[in-house]
C-alpha cells in the first residue's frame, strides 16, 4: 500500500501557543507586540492570518520560491510602497528582506541603471547659486533654444489650417518626408536610397531601439565601442541582450581587429556612434569601412548612428557605405532631426535599411508609437528644403565652440582633451578621485554640472574615473573661459 505523504509546510496548521512569534521584518515594519493569536486558519494559500492586539495585522503565505512570508496589508508601509517577504535579500533598506512595488517588476528593467542626465539632474536638489555665478550645465546633448522663427512659423500654420496634422499618419512616416529624406542621403553619400529603405521614427533613439528588436533577443550580443552612449547600453540591458564592450584606444577610435575577436555565435550587430557620443571622435571613412567588411564577413549588422552628423567638421561625406554592393543588407543608418533644427521636443528621426527589415521596423512603431508627430514630420520636412544655409551657420557656431573648448581646457595644468568633436569633450582630469564623486563636488563647489566618464563604461573600466563628458555646444566662448576658469579653481 502506498504511502501517504505529509502536507508541504506551508499547508500544514500550526500548533496553538500563546509565544510570541518571532519578528524578522526589518526595519520597514513596526514589531508587532501581545502574544499570538491561538485560532489558526489553514488554508492552501494563507498559512494563517491573525491580528496581536496592539500591532499591524499580518499574514504567512507562500512566495513564488516557495518559503512562507509575512506580508503587510495593501495599504503601503513606508516610502518604496514595498511589501516584504523571505525570498532572496536584495533590499538596501531592511537589509535581509526583499522589497518590490505590489506589482511584479521585469528583473531585466529593474536592473538596467538610472537614465544618466535624470541622475544628474537630481544633484542639483537643494543647491543655489548666486547670480553673479550662475550654474554652467555642460552635462547635456541637447539644443536650448527653439527652433528658427521661420520653422516655428510653419509649424504654427500647420496646427492652425492643416487638420492631418493632429492625426495618425502611416506608421513609417509620411511619404513626402521619407522621399526627401531618401533624397538628402543619397546626394550627401553619393549611392542610392529609395524611399522604401527609410521610416520615420520618433527620434533617433527609438530608431535604435527598432533596429535592435528586429536583429536580436534576450541571450544575443551587440558589440559596442567603449566609451559608449548610455542609452543604447540601457536598451540592450532591458531586451536582455549581453553588451559586448569594445574599448577605444587613445585616439578614441574603435579597432576593427580587436572587433573581430570578440564575435561570438550569438553575436548580432555592431554599433559605430560616429561623430561620437561621448567623445566626439569623428570615425575616418577607412575605419568605417573595415567595419562594413568585417560585418559582411561575418553576417553581422553594422548600426551607424550618425545623430550628429550635421556638425561634423570634415567636408564631403563621412563614408562611402551606401556605394557599395547589397549595403543595405548590412548597414542600418540611424539620423536625427532634433540637433539639426532644435526639434527636440518634437521627437523626429531617422531609419535607414533594407526594405525586407522595414516590414519588421514597422511592426516595433506601430506597436509603440503607431506613427511619429506630424508636427514634428512637416517640420523636418520643411527644414530639409529650405534650412541649408541656416544649418550651416549652426555647423560653423558649433566648430567654433568645439576650437574654443579645446583651447581652454588643454590650457588647464593636468588636464587633457583626449578627444573632441560635434557637441562634445572627453577629458582626463587630474585627480585621483573617481569622477564620478568628482562630478558631484563640481555641482557645490564651482557650480559645474557634467557627466562622470563612469556614466559611459562598464562598471569596472578603469577608463571612466578618470575621464569627464563636457558638452559644450550649448555655451558660447565668454562661458567656456568661464568654464576653465573654475574647473582651474577646483581643489580636490
Amino acid at each position: 500500500m502506498a504511502r501517504s505523504r505529509p502536507p508541504p509546510s506551508w499547508a500544514r496548521t500550526p500548533p496553538r501557543s500563546t509565544v510570541p512569534t518571532p519578528w524578522r521584518g526589518g526595519p520597514c515594519l513596526p514589531r508587532p507586540t501581545g502574544p499570538r493569536p491561538t485560532s489558526p486558519t489553514a488554508c492552501r494559500r494563507f498559512v494563517w492570518t491573525r491580528r496581536w492586539p496592539s500591532g499591524p495585522s499580518l499574514s504567512l503565505s507562500r512566495n513564488p520560491c516557495g518559503r512562507r512570508s509575512r506580508r503587510r496589508p495593501p495599504a503601503p508601509v513606508c516610502p518604496r510602497r514595498c511589501r516584504i517577504c523571505r525570498c532572496p535579500p536584495t533590499c538596501p533598506t531592511c537589509k535581509g528582506w526583499r522589497v518590490t512595488d505590489r506589482a511584479p517588476l521585469n528583473p531585466t528593467l529593474a536592473a538596467t541603471f538610472p537614465p544618466p542626465v535624470m541622475e544628474a539632474r537630481r544633484w542639483l536638489a537643494g543647491a543655489t547659486f548666486p547670480p553673479d555665478r550662475p550654474l554652467i550645465n555642460v552635462s547635456q546633448a541637447a539644443p536650448v533654444d527653439p527652433p528658427p522663427m521661420a520653422l516655428r512659423q510653419v509649424m504654427a500654420d500647420a496646427a492652425l489650417h492643416r487638420p492631418e496634422s493632429h492625426l495618425y499618419g502611416p506608421v513609417l512616416g509620411n511619404p513626402d518626408l521619407r522621399a526627401a529624406v531618401a533624397a538628402t542621403f543619397s546626394r550627401r553619400y553619393g549611392g542610392a536610397v529609395g524611399p522604401h529603405q527609410v521610416a520615420i521614427t520618433q527620434g533617433c533613439n527609438q530608431a535604435f531601439c527598432a533596429a535592435i528588436t528586429t536583429l536580436a533577443g534576450a541571450g544575443d550580443q551587440v558589440i559596442l565601442p567603449t566609451p559608449w552612449y548610455f542609452n543604447h547600453k540601457m536598451w540592450l540591458d532591458m531586451q536582455g541582450i549581453d553588451a559586448v564592450p569594445l574599448p577605444c584606444g587613445d585616439d578614441l577610435l574603435p579597432d576593427p581587429e580587436r572587433a573581430a575577436a570578440l564575435i561570438a555565435p550569438r553575436c548580432r550587430a555592431i554599433v559605430l556612434v560616429t561623430p561620437n557620443n561621448p567623445s566626439g571622435a569623428e570615425y575616418p571613412a577607412e575605419l568605417v569601412g573595415r567595419f562594413f567588411d568585417l560585418a559582411q564577413a561575418h553576417g553581422l549588422a553594422l548600426i551607424l548612428d550618425e545623430t550628429y552628423r550635421d556638425f561634423d567638421s570634415r567636408d564631403g561625406p563621412p563614408h562611402d557605405l551606401p556605394t557599395r554592393p547589397d549595403w543595405d543588407r548590412t548597414v542600418i543608418q540611424l539620423y536625427s532631426f532634433s540637433k539639426a533644427y532644435r526639434l527636440t521636443g518634437h521627437r523626429v528621426g531617422a531609419l535607414i535599411a533594407s526594405d525586407a527589415r522595414m516590414a519588421q521596423v514597422e511592426k516595433f512603431l506601430d506597436t509603440v508609437a503607431i506613427s511619429t508627430s506630424q508636427l514634428g514630420q512637416i517640420a523636418a520636412l520643411w527644414g530639409l528644403g529650405n534650412l541649408g544655409d541656416w544649418l550651416a551657420g549652426e555647423r560653423q557656431a558649433i566648430l567654433l565652440r568645439r576650437d574654443a573648448a579645446v583651447a581652454a581646457l588643454s590650457g588647464l595644468p593636468g588636464w587633457q582633451v583626449k578627444s573632441a568633436g560635434a557637441y562634445f569633450a572627453w577629458v582626463r582630469h587630474p585627480f585621483a578621485a573617481s569622477s564620478a564623486d568628482l562630478a558631484r563636488r563640481m555641482v557645490a563647489e564651482i557650480g559645474v554640472l557634467a557627466l562622470p566618464g563612469t556614466m559611459f563604461v562598464p562598471q569596472d573600466d578603469p577608463v571612466g574615473p578618470a575621464h569627464l563628458r563636457i558638452a559644450f555646444a550649448n555655451i558660447d566662448a565668454m562661458r567656456i573661459a568661464e568654464l576653465a576658469g573654475r574647473l582651474r579653481g577646483l581643489q580636490v
